[in-house]
């Protein structure tokens, strides 16, 4: 989250600006705030405020079972 607070110090006003991060678990990432799950296909190795990682792409489509992976082992051949 980001803001501008106003702050009045001896008759002069000065902004002070602030900026909030999210960090999220493994598996998870920031979205307005919030952590949420990995979409399918998607992974997050480290806890953050990173975005999650897409599969690797290979001749094949590589994809997860389920939202929330954590590991890009998680990612297999889908079906």
């Amino acid at each position: 989250m980001k803001g501008i607070l106003p702050y009045n110090h001896q008759h002069e006003l000065i902004f002070v600006v602030y900026v909030k991060t999210v960090t999220c678990p493994m598996g998870q990432e920031d979205k307005n705030d919030t952590c949420v799950a990995c979409a399918v296909g998607y992974y997050k190795e480290a806890a953050g405020s990173t975005a999650c990682d897409q599969c690797p792409q290979t001749p094949f489509v590589l994809t997860t079972a389920g939202d929330g992976s954590t590991l890009a082992t998680d990612c297999a051949i889908g079906m």
